[in-house]
């Protein structure tokens, strides 16, 4: 009955619920943000932060290869914030029904054929899962094997959290595996439980926030935004979700400008709005809300702020962008410089498909 219940409720609306029904086992969908914070409010003006967690009180897994670590992150700590911010853009957490009365957890991050080099980083620095075909274009980066998950996954998503609306279903996802390694239920309520929350996986609640949140005042200033927000979480977020473009505003005429997407938590793209100072108020269609601007000192900050966090194909474009914003700044536009700019980008994409 229950399962039918939440079946009728994800056919109506796929994406969020108004109601999640608990069913027969009374199961918690909210962790406690003490939980991440040790009980206590960090000040949000120290540098080196994500979302309260310090540097220092982050304790890294056990399995990691030191080789394969960019630069650009500099340290684990930097590359666990940017891994969080992909899995906040393109990532996620899975129950899979394996057999009678199985299943499967996983762990994964999907990117199209075109940034598979993303997915071989996060797997070389990792030093475990798999990059499967997902479909002609698709590419997923995935972990299957739970004593994996729990050795590796687990303490970095317990430690630094998610800051979508994701946060929801890792909560159940978590909850769901605690349950089924409980012998002490039998192995019929475990199978129901997990069914149950498998099925609340689906459906997230109106306007639900990760409880990373609860620690940031509704009018925090740049300052404490930019410390909160992990400049590394910002790019891996931005890996996924953002765009650096190209426009034609006219025959002879074109722009470089920047978007970012998201269907849900509108809060984080307002919260990037005063990040990156852009005046533009956020586009809200039926299915996802963008933050869009093409104001000449808006793109300057983004320039400046992500000139060395990149580290996908997202760089390789972004450094393109960087030279098309350059000629647009100079004095006398040179706009068949910005042209060529934009064919550039083009071609790149072409040719990586």
């Amino acid at each position: 009955k229950y399962a039918a219940e939440c079946g009728n409720v994800f056919m109506k609306n796929p994406v969020q619920c108004e109601e999640v029904h608990n069913g027969i086992f009374q199961i918690p969908t909210d962790i406690n943000a003490s939980s991440f914070f040790d009980g206590g409010e960090k000040v949000l003006l120290t540098s080196g932060l994500f979302a309260g967690v310090t540097k220092e009180s982050f304790v890294a897994p056990q399995r990691l290869n030191t080789g394969s670590l960019s630069k650009k992150h500099g340290n684990y700590f930097n590359f666990y914030c940017w891994l969080i911010g992909v899995t906040d853009s393109d990532g996620g957490f899975s129950i899979e029904k394996s057999g009678v009365n199985k299943f499967v957890w996983s762990f994964y991050i999907d990117q199209h054929i075109y940034n598979i080099k993303l997915l071989i980083y996060i797997r070389s620095v990792l030093s475990v899962g798999s990059v499967d075909n997902s479909g002609k274009t698709m590419r997923k980066f995935r972990i299957r094997d739970r004593s994996i998950l729990k050795a590796v996954i687990i303490p970095i998503f317990t430690q630094l959290p998610l800051l979508t609306s994701k946060m929801y279903r890792f909560k159940l996802w978590l909850k769901a595996m605690q349950i089924w390694e409980d012998t002490s239920l039998s192995k019929e309520d475990r199978v129901k439980a997990v069914l149950v929350i498998k099925e609340q996986m689906a459906c997230i609640p109106q306007g639900y926030k990760s409880s990373a949140f609860d620690i940031l005042p509704s009018d925090a200033s740049v300052e404490v935004l930019n410390n909160f927000y992990n400049s590394h979480w910002v790019a891996g977020f931005t890996e996924g979700d953002g765009s650096f473009y190209i426009v034609q505003k006219s025959s002879d005429r074109f722009i470089p400008g920047f978007a970012i997407s998201q269907k849900l938590d509108a809060h984080i793209l307002e919260h990037l709005k005063k990040i990156f100072h852009i005046s533009a108020n956020l586009k809200h269609s039926s299915t996802f809300y963008l933050l869009d601007t093409t104001n000449a000192r808006s793109l300057t900050n983004i320039l400046n702020y992500f000139s060395n966090h990149l580290i996908s194909m997202k760089y390789t474009e972004y450094r393109i962008w960087a030279r098309a914003l350059h000629y647009y700044n100079s004095p006398g536009t040179n706009y068949k410089k910005i042209l060529h700019c934009r064919n550039l980008l083009k071609n790149f994409r072409d040719k990586s498909i």
